[in-house]
């Protein structure tokens, strides 16, 4: 089974036999779900989450997400995507301009809502501008977050 959020910016998959997925609530940056995975009997929430470029547009997606907090309650809850944002400098290597803002305001809702920066393996970084002209930025701006329900 599948599903494409408004504008084909979010799509997501999966197999029948293996989950059932509610779609709770649809926003030009997220798709929230309600999943029960069959085998273990358990349910858990994910919201998809895919960041819009403008800092301004953004905002948008941290109220949400801080709205979509409020009827969290004692589920578990993982959020993932691409949100265009990151946590803190380290996460940023090379020019890009004054980002503190918009990492701020990321910060702010990640303490809001009360979700945990889950640890990444890999490379370090998830994107890159692909410049040419010596003005290579690279950024960590994928990442998983999820509450603490236990």
């Amino acid at each position: 089974m599948d599903y494409t959020g408004p504008g084909n910016r979010i799509w997501i998959a999966w197999n029948d036999d293996i989950i059932d997925v509610d779609i709770l609530n649809v926003d030009s940056q997220y798709v929230h779900c309600r999943v029960h995975i069959h085998e273990l009997h358990e349910i858990i929430l994910i919201t998809v989450v895919y960041g819009a470029n403008e800092v301004s547009t953004r905002r948008d997606l941290w109220q949400g997400l801080i709205e979509l907090a409020e009827t969290v309650g004692n589920e578990p809850w993982l959020v993932g995507g691409d949100f265009n944002a990151v946590l803190d400098m380290s996460e940023v290597c090379g020019a890009s301009g004054d980002i503190r803002v918009a990492m701020n305001e990321f910060n702010e809702c990640i303490l809001q809502t009360g979700l945990l920066s889950l640890p990444m393996q890999g490379e370090r970084f998830t994107w890159h501008n692909c410049s040419l002209d010596g003005r290579s930025l690279w950024k960590r701006l994928d990442r998983l977050l999820a509450n603490d329900f236990g």
